[in-house]
């Protein structure tokens, strides 16, 4: 799988911008600068479709919207490295 990213373009490779550090992956990783997709500030902070990767019991359909974020990115990308994989 490894070297399915290295040989293709990552902007490509999900479609939510998923951000962790400084490293951006996904359909408009292109766009954004700075390595974040949210407005905190925080340069470690793991983001997905530009909300944080942190559970906070008050804020439940957040992080439902997060979960649903990174589960559809993780199908696209198990699909796209089955059709794209070198046997």
């Amino acid at each position: 799988v490894f070297l399915v990213v290295e040989k293709r373009d990552m902007a490509l490779a999900a479609p939510y911008v998923i951000s962790v550090g400084g490293l951006v992956v996904g359909a408009g990783a292109s766009k954004i600068k700075g390595g974040g997709g949210s407005s905190s500030g925080s340069s470690g902070e793991a983001t997905v479709g530009g909300l944080p990767v942190a559970y906070d019991p008050s804020e439940g359909e957040r992080w439902t919207a997060v979960c649903k974020y990174l589960l559809t990115d993780l199908k696209w990308l198990i699909a796209y490295a089955a059709k794209h994989l070198d046997r």
